[in-house]
C-alpha cells in the first residue's frame, strides 16, 4: 500500500485485503506458483515469487 501511494487509514483494512486477493488471482493467472503472497501475522503480507516490472510504450 506504502508504494502504491494509498494513505492507509482503519477502515481501508479491508480494502487492503481485496487488493491483495486480486493481486493473488492476477499473479496466479499469469502463471506464478502459489503461494504468491502469504499473510505474516501481526506483521503484514510477504510476496513469495519473483517479478519483474517492465515499462509498457505509451498508448
Amino acid at each position: 500500500m506504502e508504494l502504491s501511494g494509498s494513505a492507509m487509514e482503519e477502515q481501508s483494512k479491508a480494502a487492503l485485503e481485496v487488493q491483495i486477493g486480486r493481486l493473488r488471482k492476477k499473479l496466479e493467472q499469469a502463471g506464478a506458483p502459489a503461494p504468491t503472497i502469504k499473510a505474516i501475522r501481526g506483521s503484514g503480507y510477504q510476496l513469495c515469487v519473483a517479478v519483474q516490472i517492465t515499462k509498457s510504450a505509451p498508448t
